[in-house]
């Protein structure tokens, strides 16, 4: 079950894929989201990938996956 931060970053993860087709930077969440600190943000994207959400590839800049599972398609920033 993802925290009402957690879900909020990845329904502007998802929003910005779909929009953009490419992921947000960790900078560009933290101005969507309205905090400075990218220590939060990293932590919501270790949290949102634990709980299979996403996926990260190592060494790769904006490549933020979402993972297909029908949890992931009702996640919204709610938590609904």
């Amino acid at each position: 079950m993802l925290t009402k931060r957690q879900a909020e970053c990845f329904y502007l993860i998802r929003e910005r894929i779909a929009h953009d087709g490419c992921a947000p930077s960790i900078r560009e969440l933290c101005e969507l989201m309205g905090t400075k600190s990218k220590d939060g943000v990293t932590n919501f994207l270790c949290a949102l990938e634990e709980q299979k959400y996403i996926r990260r590839p190592p060494a790769r800049h904006r490549n933020i996956q979402i993972i297909d599972h029908p949890e992931n398609r009702v996640a919204t920033p709610e938590g609904t």
